[in-house]
């Protein structure tokens, strides 16, 4: 199964800026402006793949609105340990962590060539792009987007000012070559999230796997669990157990790799709480922000039907072991011997025969599985409060 990389990631860009309407677009907008400024300034393709995976992700480490928003003012001025915290979480994916240096020094000032380097670390070129292109969104989000055309001599203004203090020479030529082109402002007055990925070509090696889709969901539920009221661990720890559960059921493994990532991504929709209705095909939003991912139509359904009681919902193997890895989960926040767990479970109808009878013979392993999950998501935020400003 091969599921489409660039997609995938614009998609979950799309959701975590779901949490405040003045996101909206943000992440799409400046990577697709990063990839024009970095083709400008004749970047290697992978410089330029680098620079647009990297900018779809720029602001991950923003795990609350509040971090989110302030760096939406050009000036600048916040200690942007999101950066800093969106590198530690990339690097925590196999998959995206080539990207993770890009992201944790994307605020970095030129300041006349001192911003080449960090305490003895080189700041890798696609992290000067993309802070320039984030500035620049961030100004044309400031603007009326029906008045961008008679904004852009201002912004332009505004952008050659910081030349050589806040942006790199180089990289503000670049940005007069590109929106010296014909229709490049117009393209930026779009506010359909579909016309700035339509415009991205497709780029080399542009599939991930189910694995990778996996990691990158565990990932997703860091950023879920912050906005939920269940605790870091919840969602990583119900996605663990839900694919112990499948695979001790003899389940096909691509169908366990499915129900552990809607382990993860159970409590999505807590992401999207700023948008009220329902999307397509009576999808939540932030689930509807991932139909066009491969396969996703499958993990939302069962999904979307954990809370429901209708007997199609529950006659779901998929749903029914959710379900499971859901109370399992919950009870084990709150309990800590075996023999705690054994009357608590005893005690409940919530989890279907067959399933009772693999937690009842499988019950160390999933309070192991629990207890790691627990000690994975408290060494992360450790060392996110080590990033943090004093």
């Amino acid at each position: 199964m091969n599921i489409n990389f660039i997609e995938t990631l614009a998609c979950i860009s799309k959701i975590i800026d779901m949490i405040n309407p003045k996101l909206n677009l943000h992440h799409v907008r400046t990577a697709f402006i990063a990839w024009q400024l970095a083709n400008a300034a004749d970047f290697t393709p992978a410089q330029c793949r680098k620079t647009l995976l990297a900018g779809l992700l720029h602001d991950t480490g923003g795990l609350n609105e509040e971090a989110r928003l302030q760096p939406l003012a050009f000036d600048d001025t916040e200690h942007n340990d999101h950066a800093a915290i969106g590198g530690e979480l990339l690097a925590s994916v196999p998959l995206l962590s080539p990207l993770s240096d890009i992201v944790r020094y994307h605020h970095t000032r030129w300041d006349h060539g001192r911003g080449a380097w960090i305490n003895g670390k080189k700041v890798p070129e696609e992290s000067h792009i993309i802070y320039l292109a984030d500035r620049i969104d961030v100004l044309i989000a400031g603007d009326n987007k029906q008045q961008l055309l008679q904004a852009k001599e201002k912004i332009s203004a505004t952008i050659l000012n910081g030349g050589n203090s806040l942006f790199k020479p180089e990289y503000i030529s670049a940005f007069h070559k590109f929106f010296h082109v014909d229709g490049s402002w117009q393209r930026l007055q779009s506010t359909d999230f579909n016309d700035y990925i339509k415009e991205i070509p497709r780029i080399h090696n542009d599939y991930i796997s189910l694995h990778n889709f996996r990691d990158i969901a565990a990932m997703l539920a860091f950023h879920i669990d912050g906005f939920s009221q269940h605790g870091v661990q919840y969602s990583l720890a119900t996605g663990r157990i839900s694919g112990y559960l499948a695979r001790a059921l003899g389940i096909a493994p691509t169908q366990c790799l499915k129900i552990e990532t809607g382990g993860f991504l159970h409590n999505l929709s807590q992401l999207s709480r700023a948008i009220p209705g329902d999307g397509e095909e009576g999808l939540s939003p932030a689930w509807a922000t991932l139909s066009p991912i491969t396969e996703i139509q499958d993990i939302a359904s069962w999904c979307q039907a954990l809370d429901k009681k209708d007997t199609h919902s529950i006659s779901r193997l998929e749903v029914r072991i959710l379900r499971a890895g859901v109370f399992i989960t919950s009870l084990l926040q709150d309990i800590t011997t075996q023999t705690e767990f054994f009357a608590r479970m005893a005690q409940t109808g919530e989890i279907a025969p067959e399933l009772a009878y693999i937690v009842q013979n499988h019950h160390r392993a999933i309070m192991q599985i629990y207890q790691d999950s627990v000690r994975e998501r408290r060494r992360l935020v450790e060392r996110i409060n080590r990033l943090a400003p004093r």
